[in-house]
């Protein structure tokens, strides 16, 4: 993979540098970070037993060069000046979301690790490498925000697909969206049902108009102090592929979701 990316959604042309090669490779881009099993030696056996594995993230170690605005290669040098600006934009301590340009079905969340390092031919020309490590072993699909006006009264149906299509630990496909339940009606028993799970998240003593967001286990709310106290315990989640939901009361319901991807 060589070219034009996306780096903490800056277009490369407007920074005017491209890249030229990933590792030591001009087309090479990896999909996946790998894994290593966890075994354990059993008495009497003559073979590790299996235990788990461990996924390793991305690392990976781009090569740039200057461009122009239309990303052709540039006669600009590396003067002190640019690489300064150059280093300032790269060098991030939070992770920063990169989507190459040729395939933005994907994105990955990465912080670098090395120095900018320069080799220069003549007349300051050259190029710049930085090593960066992803926080995941897998890219994953850009943001999505699926919103559901869910306010007809009664209980009210709907579906979302799953198209994760990397395993977690455990061998499944499942996936923990933030889940955030807005304009709620007052009710004593709210019930978020996976009916394709068999899971049910659930809510004691909800205001009228209250606001919870959840994240795994992680759950607060606007009104009601006492949330956490007040649920089941459930994280929601989705399986893998067709998950039909439904709630028992009138509220909008957004789910935030990326999905792992080779």
């Amino acid at each position: 993979m060589t070219g034009k990316f996306f780096f903490d959604g800056v277009p490369s042309k407007s920074l005017g540098v491209y890249i030229i090669n990933i590792g030591t490779s001009d087309d090479n881009m990896p999909l996946f970070g790998g894994q290593t099993i966890t075994n354990q030696s059993v008495i009497e056996h003559d073979y590790s037993t299996f235990i788990k594995t461990n996924k390793e993230n991305i690392r990976l170690t781009m090569h740039f060069s200057l461009c122009d605005v239309d990303g052709i290669e540039s006669n600009e040098t590396f003067t002190p000046t640019r690489l300064n600006s150059i280093s300032k934009f790269f060098m991030r301590s939070i992770p920063i979301e990169f989507m190459a340009e040729e395939d933005t079905t994907k994105v990955i969340k990465i912080v670098p690790t090395s120095s900018v390092e320069v080799v220069r031919f003549g007349e300051m020309k050259g190029y710049f490498q930085i090593t960066f490590q992803a926080t995941t072993p897998y890219w994953l699909t850009p943001l999505e925000v699926l919103t559901f006006n869910l306010t007809s009264g009664g209980t009210q149906s709907f579906s979302v697909f799953n198209r994760r299509n990397i395993q977690d630990k455990h061998g499944n496909y499942d996936v923990y969206p933030k889940l955030i339940i807005r304009n709620m009606a007052a009710t004593n028993n709210f019930i978020l049902s996976n009916t394709t799970s068999g899971k049910q998240v659930a809510f004691t003593n909800i205001p009228s108009n209250e606001r919870i967001d959840m994240h795994h286990r992680i759950v607060n709310a606007q009104i009601s102090p006492h949330i956490f106290h007040n649920w089941n315990k459930q994280p929601f989640y989705l399986t893998e592929n067709q998950n039909n939901l439904s709630v028992s009361s009138n509220c909008i319901l957004e789910i935030h979701v990326q999905y792992p991807t080779f």
